[in-house]
C-alpha cells in the first residue's frame, strides 16, 4: 500500500465519522485529495460515493435506534433536491482552476458558518 492510499484511508475514516456525526468530513477528504495530486471535479465526484455510503449507513443506524422521522426526513430531502440540481450541473460544467477556486470559497463560507454557530 502506497502513502497516498494510507492518507486516504486514514482521512477517510475521521471524515466518515465526523460526516455522519456532525457533517462537514469533506472540509478534510476534498483538500486531502486535490493536495495528493487529483483534479478537483473527480474528488468531488469521488467525495460523492462516499457520503452516499456515509448517508446510508447514518440512517439506518439512527434508525434502528429509533431516531428517525420519515415524514420529516422525506421533506428536508425533497428541500434540498433543487440545490442538488444546480450543484451537480455547475459542478460538471466548472473545470480546472475554476471548479478550484469555486470550491475553495464555498469550503470557506462554510467553515465559519460552521465556526459561527446557530
Amino acid at each position: 500500500m502506497d502513502m497516498n492510499t494510507f492518507i486516504l484511508f486514514g482521512v477517510g475514516i475521521v471524515a466518515g465519522f465526523i460526516n455522519v456525526l456532525a457533517g462537514g468530513g469533506s472540509l478534510i477528504t476534498l483538500p486531502v485529495m486535490v493536495f495528493l495530486g487529483m483534479e478537483g471535479p473527480m474528488a468531488n465526484g469521488t467525495n460523492r460515493v462516499a457520503i452516499l455510503i456515509q448517508n446510508v449507513s447514518a440512517v439506518t443506524g439512527f434508525a434502528r435506534q429509533g431516531y428517525s422521522d420519515l415524514r420529516q426526513s422525506l421533506l428536508f430531502a425533497a428541500c434540498t433536491i433543487p440545490g442538488a440540481i444546480v450543484g451537480a450541473l455547475a459542478g460538471t460544467k466548472l473545470t480546472g482552476d475554476w471548479f478550484n477556486r469555486v470550491l475553495a470559497v464555498i469550503m470557506i463560507a462554510v467553515l465559519v458558518l460552521m465556526f459561527r454557530g446557530p
